[in-house]
């Protein structure tokens, strides 16, 4: 089915309604709606552009954690594991269960995320400002500079 349509696949669900004019469907008098594996039922569904944005995701991101150099150890381990749900997914289907898609998800941002806030500092991770207009147009202040505290 990929071979046929490798740019945009033949849409999503569609692979159980095309498998019997690819192949039998029948094994033991059981129909099969599924691949083998996440990705080929992936690349047959929605084809190389479909996959392409997720990938895309998944890849900055990891470009992101590596240029940050964070050498945390339980962000490795857990990065390394979401990587091996991913191989798994190469030959059989772990993504079709809610629990796994929901915890890998989960997991994968939770890891990134910890790589931010655990070697910086909390307040300085997400508090760059973002003005949409110029200061000197605002009729509210907006303060910009960082925070001078002094403790006695």
């Amino acid at each position: 089915m990929f071979r046929d349509r490798p740019l945009f696949g033949w849409g999503m669900d569609s692979f159980p309604q095309l498998l019997p004019f690819y192949s039998d469907d029948t094994l033991l008098h059981a129909r099969h709606e599924r691949a083998t594996s996440d990705v080929l039922q992936l690349l047959a569904e929605i084809g190389l552009l479909g996959c392409l944005p997720l990938i895309i995701l998944i890849a900055s991101l990891i470009i992101r954690y590596l240029r940050g150099r964070h050498d945390i150890r339980l962000t490795n381990h857990m990065l390394m594991g979401c990587i091996g749900v991913i191989l798994l997914a190469c030959v059989d289907s772990p993504f079709m269960s809610p629990a796994v898609c929901l915890s890998f998800f989960i997991v994968f941002f939770a890891a990134l995320r910890w790589g931010d806030l655990s070697r910086n500092q909390v307040d300085k991770v997400d508090a760059k400002p973002d003005l949409i207009i110029d200061q000197s147009k605002r009729s509210v202040p907006f303060f910009t500079k960082d925070d001078d505290e002094q403790f006695k």
